[in-house]
């Protein structure tokens, strides 16, 4: 199903479940629309970022939270982010999407993926 027609992914990523050693859950990346989200920072946590997703995306936050790499995995060179909480957006309407808020972990750099 992918995201709404209204909205335009931005970049791709994978979907690793939760646990140690996370293991890729997709198969072909997932288009997303990633936005910053740096007015949320606070001392208290918080998240950095959020990203839409179609309905159809297994993500999860349960006792183990999955993780993204964005724009994919690649070896482990992706961007990662963990995942603080998923909500559902405008259930039964053609705007329905996941909304994900991520926290960014340390990025190595120079990176040009984030």
């Amino acid at each position: 199903m992918g995201l709404p027609a209204d909205i335009a992914p931005n970049t791709m990523c994978d979907i690793a479940g939760g646990g140690v050693p996370a293991t890729l859950r997709n198969t072909d990346p997932v288009p997303i629309y990633l936005q910053g989200a740096y007015d949320n920072i606070k001392p208290t946590g918080t998240y950095t970022h959020y990203a839409l997703m179609g309905i159809d995306t297994d993500i999860r936050t349960d006792f183990q939270p999955d993780t993204i790499y964005v724009p994919g995995y690649n070896g482990g060179k992706g961007t990662l982010f963990t995942i603080v909480h998923v909500q559902r957006l405008g259930r039964g309407t053609p705007a329905d999407r996941l909304i994900v808020y991520l926290n960014r972990s340390t990025v190595i750099w120079p990176s040009t993926d984030i």
